[in-house]
């Protein structure tokens, strides 16, 4: 599943906002790793996921952020931690009253390959992507130059619970990426690795 927010009000929800305070963020932390998720129920049957995926695309205002950066919930069980944060300049000043279509090839391109990727199916089982050599040693050097900045004053120490998923991050992202230009039979190269 998905959940497109351009308001942010999930953290507000995922707070306690009707809830009585009560913070219940298990789901959004299971689903990050696929993990089992289970919900037993007084007055319907128990819920069962044996392998939750959750996507997340949020857009938060200054406020909401600061709160979810703050909320000791969220800080102290790994919610924050899974989170890739984007701060675009803002263009205030810069903007035009109207812009120029987009062109129908594009269009039709992104269709496709969203289709395409929504689409994808393995047997019964995800599929096993692999790095070539080339990609695997750049992805190591990545890796140890993440470990360096871990160390006691390093340049990451200072955000270590976020670092320590920095890797894996990169990892799914470069499936993504290689996924929208290849099979997953063929391995990922050193250029996909790099972007």
């Amino acid at each position: 599943m998905g959940i497109l927010d351009d308001e942010c009000g999930l953290f507000d929800q995922l707070a306690g906002l009707y809830s009585g305070g009560i913070s219940n963020i298990d789901i959004f932390l299971k689903s990050y790793d696929h993990a089992p998720y289970t919900v037993i129920r007084r007055t319907k049957e128990n819920l069962y996921l044996e392998k939750p995926v959750l996507t997340l695309g949020l857009m938060a205002q200054s406020e909401p952020f600061e709160k979810a950066m703050h909320n000791s919930q969220f800080v102290g069980r790994g919610l924050i931690q899974r989170f890739l944060f984007a701060f675009p300049e803002s263009r205030q000043g810069e903007r035009k009253q109207s812009s120029p279509p987009v062109p129908e090839s594009a269009k039709n391109a992104y269709t496709e390959l969203i289709t395409r990727l929504l689409s994808a199916k393995s047997a019964d089982k995800p599929y096993i992507l692999r790095f070539n050599r080339q990609a695997a040693l750049y992805m190591s050097d990545y890796f140890d130059n993440i470990e360096q900045g871990l160390k006691p004053e390093g340049r990451l120490e200072f955000m270590a619970e976020w670092a320590n998923k920095l890797y894996a991050k990169c990892v799914r992202i470069a499936g993504i990426l290689h996924l929208c230009q290849h099979s997953h039979d063929e391995p990922i190269d050193e250029q996909t690795a790099q972007r």
